[in-house]
């Protein structure tokens, strides 16, 4: 476990910086870090700013695309509701949101 990596991988899709965002994940950072108590991961954060390179960065490094646990919303869900159908098309292409749900929850 890299928490140095991880706050900078927070830090960096937080601040929309696709260079940061993948030396952070190259340095070790673990694409499904939580960002906040009920915010997330951090593909969740990246889907609600509507960053599609931070989102393909996240999903090539192994981020889950379902919710990160039965409280947040998945990443699908928040883009849907952001409206940024750039990135929907990329997480729906992906086909991941549903295997990657917990029991009960579609996205």
């Amino acid at each position: 476990m890299n928490h140095a990596a991880d706050q900078r991988l927070v830090e960096a899709v937080h601040a929309g910086d696709e260079v940061a965002v993948g030396q952070a994940l190259a340095d070790g950072a673990d694409p499904n870090v939580a960002v906040g108590r009920f915010r997330g991961s951090v593909l969740a954060d990246a889907a609600r700013t509507g960053r599609p390179g931070i989102v393909g960065q996240l999903v090539d490094a192994g981020a889950r695309i379902g919710p990160a646990d039965p409280y947040t919303a998945s990443p699908l869900r928040v883009a849907v509701i952001e409206a940024h159908a750039d990135v929907v098309q990329f997480l729906v292409a992906h086909g991941r949101s549903r295997r990657s749900a917990p029991p009960g929850r579609a996205c």
